[in-house]
């Protein structure tokens, strides 16, 4: 999984669909585990605010792989929250919410994801009523 999503933040869009798609789909049939895909994303959102430099999109592409994984039930709401307050710039939290929202309201609807009384509490947690509120007003 390393290796690959390693590799997806610096691909084609074309590669990075391909790569995210077959990791979703060695998952559902149990060939991945769900630590196995949350350890390498922690690995990339802890440290995203140093990726930023070398890849100015990696936000958006963070966004793709934290919807589908959302969606594929391998990640949850709490789980990004707590990654996510480990980022050592608190400027780039927001921004990964963000794009994970972005993505997910994309491609899925936001309710199937970040919809739920418990998910809007748990961002709110990390992202502070006032900031919770603004990204909800426009993506929720």
């Amino acid at each position: 999984v390393r290796v690959n999503l390693d590799y997806a933040t610096d691909c084609e869009a074309s590669e990075l669909d391909a790569i995210i798609e077959m990791i979703v789909i060695l998952y559902k049939n149990g060939k991945l585990t769900q630590s196995d895909i949350e350890a390498t994303m922690a690995d990339l959102i802890e440290f995203i605010d140093s990726l930023v430099y070398d890849n100015p999109n990696i936000f958006d592409t963070v966004g793709k792989m934290l919807c589908a994984f959302c969606n594929a039930n391998a990640l949850t709401t709490s789980w990004l929250c707590d990654c996510t307050s480990r980022v050592m710039d608190n400027a780039c939290q927001p921004k990964v919410i963000v794009a994970a929202m972005k993505a997910m309201k994309e491609s899925h609807g936001l309710h199937s994801c970040f919809g739920s009384p418990s998910d809007r509490r748990t961002l709110e947690h990390l992202l502070g009523p006032a900031k919770f509120q603004e990204i909800a007003a426009e993506f929720l």
